[in-house]
């Protein structure tokens, strides 16, 4: 007998150290089927008496990493080795699903980019000072589309400042009644808000006249130079926009703006005139599963609706793909994948 549990020592010393089971049955000298299935965690388990380190002992056996030594399911069972009550086994390892961002709230269902996994649905964490809305991280202070709160965008021409949509007007103009006007040429605002000229004048010059000066035409009853007017270059009606002048009757842009559509606008942030080509990311709001987009950068970004994604990498395709808790997901070369 103790010649056996001799070679049971050396067979399981040799076990632990990293010999195959081969090499450990030579040399030991023993060959038994229930010793040839011992595992490197069980053969240290009977050398030394005990686990390796993370290693349960369960019984006569090391149960796996993660895992626990669970009680006996009925009275005379063994006890056996298992997965923690709170956490669930995939593959290979024991996870839990209502924080695992590999599986979020099931095996292999994995949270994107800057996503945690809470309370197994996958959540985008939003830096300082900004917060989550249609699923995009914006600053609340500044974000036109969301200004002051979710959902609140600014009209056209405002700004959002201080989380409070503001009107912005061109050099040279007032607001007046919510609106941009040139004291100098506003038939109903000539020369002050609500100094209205008497039927049948004009406004030059902040003043009410008869008829306009040589060199200035008529547009909407006020008298303008087609050559400088930012509101009226070359043309009655076309404005070189709140950041354009106008110059021999041609629109100039200001530093760090670009032309759209012959008018001059902000390609790094304006969401209907985006980058060189002047995208409009707005327009993909709603369409193709796109929950919201914005410009940042010069270039659209959108936010898919919830299960669906982007394989692409351009914005402008819209989010085709169903996510991986679906159907579909992305090929390598960018293209949807069946799966």
């Amino acid at each position: 007998m103790r010649v056996t549990e001799s070679r049971l020592d050396v067979l399981a010393r040799g076990l632990a150290s990293g010999m195959s089971r081969r090499e450990a049955l030579r040399a030991g000298g023993v060959a038994f089927a229930s010793v040839i299935a011992m595992s490197p965690a069980d053969a240290l388990a009977a050398a030394r008496g005990r686990c390796p380190k993370h290693h349960v002992r369960c019984g006569d056996k090391c149960c796996p990493a993660g895992e626990v030594c669970l009680p006996p399911k009925h009275k005379g069972g063994k006890h056996t080795c298992g997965c923690p009550h709170h956490e669930s086994r995939c593959g290979d390892k024991c996870v839990d699903v209502k924080s695992d961002p590999h599986n979020c709230g099931h095996c292999g269902h994995k949270c994107g980019s800057g996503q945690k996994c809470v309370s197994g649905q996958c959540t985008t964490t939003c830096s300082s000072g900004e917060t989550l809305c249609s699923g995009a991280c914006v600053t609340l202070s500044t974000n036109p589309d969301h200004c002051g709160s979710c959902g609140n965008a600014c009209a056209a021409g405002e700004v959002c400042t201080n989380g409070a949509c503001q009107l912005t007007c061109s050099a040279g103009e007032t607001v007046c009644s919510g609106a941009c006007v040139n004291l100098m040429t506003s038939v109903q605002n000539c020369g002050a808000c609500g100094a209205p000229c008497p039927s049948g004048e004009l406004c030059s010059a902040g003043m009410c006249v008869s008829q306009c000066p040589t060199g200035e035409t008529e547009c909407s009853g006020g008298c303008v130079n087609l050559m400088t007017n930012a509101n009226n270059c070359a043309t009655c009606g076309h404005s070189c926009g709140t950041n354009g002048t106008c110059v021999n009757g041609k629109c100039s842009c200001a530093p760090g703006m670009g032309m759209c559509n012959g008018t001059c606008v902000d390609q790094m942030t304006d969401a209907s005139a985006c980058g060189p080509n002047c995208d409009n990311c707005s327009a993909l709001v709603g369409s193709n599963f796109v929950a919201s987009a914005s410009c940042v950068d010069g270039a659209c970004q959108v936010v898919c609706d919830p299960d669906w994604q982007n394989c692409s990498g351009n914005p402008l395709d819209g989010c085709p793909c169903l996510g991986e808790t679906m159907t579909a997901a992305c090929n390598p070369n960018g293209t949807c994948k069946q799966t």
